[in-house]
């Protein structure tokens, strides 16, 4: 009776032992199963998430050197500008006969405002309004052509609005339109002149004196162009207005009856009105064409030209910015 009990503990024990190890091994398959289902979920969580917050990235900061421009950003800049004024010919023979093409120079500081492509620029310079010609009024007789000696120059400010075009980071064009005037200052004088024998124009040394070194032009030509009487100013107002004391302009040299020279009566006066020399002078650019270079957010270049109403002008700037 032991022996078989313990014969059926045995096989229980045998029959229970394949059933437990294939619950074993079918339990650990589960398992195994469940944490790589586990591992790939979280696989692409962080794919997804890395994602978003790739797209979610800010830029990157600027560099504070970079030289283009943003919208809505407000950029200032003071610098010095030079340019050269050219008054042709053909301008100046509107208004009179003869002369030449003076070149001068422009000089001076300006400030600029920008934003968002517009353009507000305010300058003040000093123009040099030098010149050396024979002129005479349009439709005045030939022996009116006086010798002109321009020592002048003006003291302005300027205005100008206009629109900025951008071509790359650092390239732009600009098309402005400006206003402006000034006081003028320095002198202007003048002398009667007459033709020499070679045909060209010569200022007369004083009352019906010929220019200096001058042997071959005829005396009576001379005579004719350097009128011996001399032309002052009103006793009344001190202007060379309609109630001068009419005669030969010699304000630069006055022929004496010894055959000497001394100084004239000039330089011309600086009024409004007859015979005078505006002390005001107005500019006008219409319009003004700039190429701008940036090679730093804090520098700009400019090359430009534009007509004035009386002349072209070429030159260039350069700014800093704050």
């Amino acid at each position: 009776m032991y022996r078989l009990a313990s014969i059926l503990l045995l096989s229980t024990i045998s029959l229970a032992s394949p059933v437990a190890a294939q619950s074993s091994g079918g339990s650990g398959t589960s398992s195994s199963s469940g944490g790589s289902s586990g591992g790939s979920r979280a696989s692409a969580l962080t794919d997804e998430q890395a994602l978003i917050e790739e797209g979610a990235a800010p830029d990157a900061p600027r560099s504070g050197f970079e030289p283009g421009e943003l919208q809505n950003e407000t950029y200032l800049f003071l610098g010095a500008m030079a340019r050269a004024l050219i008054v042709p010919t053909f301008i100046q023979s509107l208004f009179v006969a003869g002369g030449a093409t003076p070149i001068n120079g422009v000089g001076g500081l300006y400030f600029n405002y920008r934003h968002n492509g517009f353009n507000v620029q305010i300058e003040a310079f000093y123009q040099s309004m030098y010149n050396d010609g024979f002129y005479r009024g349009t439709g005045d007789p030939e022996f009116e052509t006086e010798f002109i000696q321009s020592r002048l120059g003006v003291v302005m400010g300027e205005i100008l609005f206009g629109w900025a075009f951008d071509i790359t980071d650092w390239l732009a064009f600009e098309l402005s339109f400006g206003l402006g005037g000034g006081g003028v200052i320095g002198s202007l004088m003048r002398q009667e002149a007459y033709p020499t024998s070679s045909g060209a124009w010569a200022a007369c040394a004083g009352r019906n004196m010929a220019a200096t070194g001058d042997t071959t032009t005829p005396a009576s030509t001379v005579a004719s162009y350097c009128e011996d009487s001399l032309e002052l100013r009103n006793p009344a107002n001190g202007r060379l207005d309609d109630d001068r004391i009419r005669g030969g302009t010699y304000q630069i040299n006055e022929g004496r009856a010894d055959g000497g020279v001394t100084s004239g009566n000039g330089p011309n006066p600086l009024y409004f009105g007859s015979g005078g020399i505006p002390p005001i002078f107005a500019v006008v650019d219409l319009p003004r064409f700039t190429f701008r270079i940036k090679p730093l957010h804090q520098l700009q270049i400019r090359i430009d030209a534009a007509y004035n109403g009386y002349g072209f002008s070429f030159g260039g700037s350069m700014g800093y910015g704050f």
